[in-house]
């Protein structure tokens, strides 16, 4: 993804800007620029947008200036930040994990600059496209605004380290993950029910649970049963009763409890379920895998990729499965040796239709776009074609080293099933995964290994090599994709 850093802080703080401007000629489409950092925020001669962000008792303001659009511009604009503060609040605060108090004041272009900050900032151009005059707009973040997001970007004094800093950030994969604090303060009532009512459908949330939410978060207490059905919520009272009773719930049973929720409410997420701004966090899983691609695309030539497919047998497999427009576009403007690559991989008819392809006129967006997708697909035929299986589970867990990877594998197969697979080796095994994960998470595995949670559950052994297998397979698509290294044993 071309100037990442950008577009991701425009999709987390400025959501939809592109559609609210899309009506006006020449801004069809916004070409986002690189950051670049300034010593006081500008005074442009145009219409401007003030956008107050903070959490708790520090505010910034953020500010938008929009240049060239003509005398027109005022209604979308308003409409746009009538709509930004409810959007703001609750995704960008999903996302950073904060609540946030947001307020947008439009400003007609004679209105003065006295409400506009004088500090550095980072200010990011959205340019329109066509001859002469286009429509632009310039977006100014503060750099203590940035302390919203992490205060080690507020220091940061280039533009190199600062997109490197965001781009870190927010392709973290923890970031996309819920946080059920902060979930019960900004969804509404309604948004409540529905993502109660989802989890309890696909059998992703128990009455224990909810008991637990509600004993972990007393504040929202009232809420929650308000949300629950007749039914549920007289069973949630009788347990609550019991377990109030009986004293039987400790630090760790709710810290792995609201784990096992947030963890169900990510899996919802990522199945596809529309329930309150999941499509938005969706979006940023997808622009994070963009950002992933690409890196991976850019750490060698693109025919240096072709060659390698060619060389594993790969070549014509990758070819045919991403059809002839995306390989158009992908070879487009690589050169002849190219082209007599894909000859001698494909028939003479293909590759001349596919050079046809390659002359069609189109973005470098789109041709990097469908590179990335030509490498994806290589990189899944190499997992399939390697085809380890459950036996290799010990091995390639041993060939994990960093912290961070460990948690990725966690994102992806859940605790449950990592601690199915986890049955039966040895300690070192399990002490290898355990050791570098998010405490509830530990709890969890350790637990079920104890047989403390879910002690009825009797796994066979297919059950367990099932768990395994599909570790396996998400470890090497995670390394084939480049988010962890799997290091040579």
């Amino acid at each position: 993804m071309i100037n990442a850093a950008s577009k991701i802080l425009l999709h987390v703080f400025l959501p939809e800007i592109g559609s609210a401007l899309s009506d006006f000629p020449g801004a069809e489409i916004l070409a986002v620029s690189p950051i670049s950092i300034l010593d006081n925020v500008p005074a442009y001669d145009g219409a401007r947008l003030d956008i107050d962000v903070g959490a708790g008792s520090t505010g910034h303001r953020i500010t938008v200036w929009f240049l060239d659009f003509g005398d027109d511009i005022g209604a979308p604009v308003m409409r746009f930040s009538e709509n930004l503060p409810a959007s703001l609040r609750q995704r960008a605060g999903l996302l950073l994990k904060k609540k946030l108090l947001v307020r947008a004041v439009f400003r007609e272009s004679n209105a003065g600059i006295d409400s506009v900050a004088r500090e550095r900032c980072a200010e990011i151009r959205m340019l329109g496209r066509g001859d002469g005059r286009v429509p632009s707009t310039r977006v100014c973040f503060p750099l203590s605004s940035l302390g919203l997001i992490s205060n080690d970007l507020c220091s940061i004094d280039d533009e190199e380290s600062l997109e490197k800093g965001l781009v870190d950030f927010f392709c973290e994969p923890s970031i996309i993950f819920p946080d059920l604090g902060t979930l019960l303060d900004v969804l509404d009532n309604r948004e409540i029910q529905d993502l109660f009512y989802r989890l309890q459908r696909n059998r992703l949330l128990s009455t224990y649970q909810i008991c637990l939410v509600i004993a972990a978060f007393p504040e929202h207490s009232p809420r929650v049963r308000r949300c629950l059905s007749a039914n549920t919520a007289s069973d949630v009272t009788d347990m609550m009763r019991s377990l109030k009773k009986n004293r039987s719930v400790t630090r760790r049973d709710l810290a792995g409890g609201i784990y096992s929720v947030e963890e169900a409410i990510y899996r919802l997420m990522a199945r596809g379920e529309d329930f309150g701004h999941a499509p938005f966090l969706r979006a940023h899983r997808e622009m994070v895998a963009a950002i992933s691609d690409m890196e991976t695309l850019l750490r060698i030539d693109f025919t240096t990729w072709l060659e390698r497919m060619e060389e594993e047998g790969l070549l014509y497999h990758t070819l045919a499965a991403g059809g002839e427009r995306d390989v158009g576009r992908a070879i487009a403007g690589t050169g002849a040796s190219t082209f007599s690559l894909i000859g001698r991989n494909m028939s003479a008819k293909k590759a001349g239709e596919i050079a046809a392809l390659a002359e069609v006129p189109g973005t470098m967006d789109e041709r990097i776009a469908a590179r990335c997708r030509l490498v994806g697909l290589y990189r899944g035929l190499r997992v399939r074609k390697r085809n380890w299986g459950a036996e290799s589970f010990e091995y390639i867990l041993r060939c994990v080293s960093k912290p961070a990877d460990f948690r990725r594998i966690l994102m992806e197969v859940g605790w449950f099933t990592i601690s199915t697979a986890l049955k039966g080796t040895g300690p070192a095994a399990v002490k290898r995964m355990t050791d570098h994960l998010p405490g509830p998470a530990r709890f969890l595995i350790e637990d079920v290994l104890r047989g403390v949670v879910n002690p009825n559950i009797i796994h066979d052994e297919l059950q367990v090599d099932a768990a395994r297998k599909r570790c396996v397979e998400t470890m090497l698509a995670l390394e084939e994709e480049g988010a962890i290294e799997i290091e040579s044993c």
